[in-house]
């Protein structure tokens, strides 16, 4: 009976390490977007990326203003924010899910009409490149 419930434990030990190991887009490691907010512009104000590309994006206020950092898909539907005090830095993981533009924005009242906006340009990778990167 005890070697049963030895077996039954290893075998599920195995189970649970074999499933964590299958999770491979997960455990991509981040690429870090340095973004600098101020009045009122974002720099850069262009990105890019590959689709399921985990990013990290590390945000800079060098404003006397408070602002945030919104990512909108093409609809105008918000997909990530981050509210960043004037003098702060502020970040946040994000994974692009589908190719498009999206359009990165502070959106408090009058920034982005002031100007405070960017892109990201996020895109397929082939079929080989994506076996290349394990993907």
């Amino acid at each position: 009976m005890r070697s049963c419930r030895v077996y039954f434990s290893v075998l599920f030990s195995l189970a649970a390490l074999a499933l964590t190991a299958c999770g491979s887009r997960s455990a991509l490691p981040s690429r870090s977007i340095a973004v600098e907010l101020t009045e009122f512009t974002i720099t850069p104000n262009t990105y890019s990326a590959h689709t399921d590309e985990p990013l990290a994006f590390v945000v800079m206020n060098k404003g006397v203003l408070d602002h945030n950092l919104t990512i909108l898909n093409s609809s105008g539907k918000e997909l990530a924010q981050v509210e960043v005090k004037s003098g702060q830095a502020a970040s946040f993981d994000f994974l692009p899910s589908a190719p498009g533009a999206l359009q990165i924005i502070c959106s408090l009242d009058g920034h982005y009409k002031a100007g405070m906006s960017a892109q990201l340009m996020v895109i397929d990778l082939p079929p080989v490149a994506q076996a290349q990167l394990g993907q």
